[in-house]
């Protein structure tokens, strides 16, 4: 592995690591973020003893479902001006209804399967604030998703340096 990439993870930290995956989970300027590919250097690096794996997953994943809360809010405070404003140039209200239908019949099962998409897993929080899926579902299936997204490529990251490097 390049030892610029471990000194850069290292000199960032935990909560470096964190941070990058709390706001690329749900703060939508932020999505060019490496959210996947973090999450397994990171677990590689756990395995070459660099990280604790326990400490790096939990925080992953506490910054994931913070990270979406975030968007969500985001979302429910710039959707409430949208719906207030009516249509405009970029933002119809048949789109925003038509969201809203999508979100009340899949949103769950959007919530965490987002997780495994690049920018969708950024949006989809903030379009659920802004259509007003409920909260606690919202809280639910994000807690579902974060869990299996963190745990899973973190630990994909650590099998594989386990594999391949050995320790």
């Amino acid at each position: 592995m390049d030892a610029h990439l471990i000194e850069l993870i290292q000199s960032l930290g935990y909560l470096g690591v964190w941070i990058t995956i709390m706001l690329e989970s749900g703060v939508p300027a932020f999505f060019f973020l490496p959210g996947d590919s973090l999450l397994m250097t990171t677990g590689f690096l756990a395995s070459q003893g660099y990280l604790n794996i326990v400490t790096l997953t939990a925080g992953c994943f506490v910054a994931a479902v913070v990270g979406h809360i975030v968007g969500y809010e985001i979302g429910r405070r710039i959707g409430l001006q949208l719906y207030e404003k009516g249509d405009s140039r970029f933002i119809k209200m048949k789109h925003l209804e038509r969201a809203q239908d999508f979100y009340n019949k899949y949103g769950h099962a959007m919530i965490v399967l987002a997780r495994f998409v690049p920018v969708v897993r950024t949006l989809a929080p903030f379009i659920a604030g802004a259509v007003r899926m409920p909260y606690h579902k919202f809280i639910i299936y994000t807690v579902i998703g974060a869990l299996i997204w963190t745990v899973s490529l973190c630990l994909v990251g650590f099998y594989f340096g386990d594999i391949v490097v050995g320790h």
